[in-house]
C-alpha cells in the first residue's frame, strides 16, 4: 500500500510540474519524434529525461525517467489514438 502511495504521488507530482513548467508538451513531442524517427539506440525515454534534466538537474535521472513515464501515461489515458498514431515500434512506454 504505502509502496502505491508513493507511486502515485510521483506520478501527481510529475504531471504537476510538468504543466507548471510547460515542458510537459516538450516531453510528449520529443519521445513522439524519437519513436517515430526510430533515430535513438537507447530507449527514447532517457533521451526525453535530458529535456527533465536541462531544466530541472537535481533531479537525477532516474526520477526524471520516472517522471517521463507519468507524464506519457497521463498523456495516453487522456489522448491515446492521437499519441500512436504514426509512431514505430510496441506499446510500452517505460522501457529502460
Amino acid at each position: 500500500m504505502r509502496v502505491k502511495c508513493e507511486e502515485t504521488a510521483t506520478s501527481q507530482y510529475a504531471i504537476i510540474w510538468g504543466f507548471s513548467t510547460g515542458n510537459i508538451r516538450n516531453v510528449v513531442r520529443i519521445h513522439r519524434q524519437e519513436r517515430r524517427d526510430c533515430s535513438t539506440d537507447r530507449s527514447p525515454n532517457w533521451k526525453v529525461a535530458d529535456v527533465i534534466l536541462a531544466v530541472a538537474p537535481s533531479i537525477g535521472r532516474e526520477r526524471a525517467r520516472e517522471m517521463v513515464d507519468a507524464m506519457l501515461a497521463w498523456t495516453i489515458a487522456r489522448h491515446g489514438a492521437w499519441f500512436w498514431n504514426g509512431l514505430a515500434g510496441d506499446r510500452i512506454i517505460n522501457r529502460y
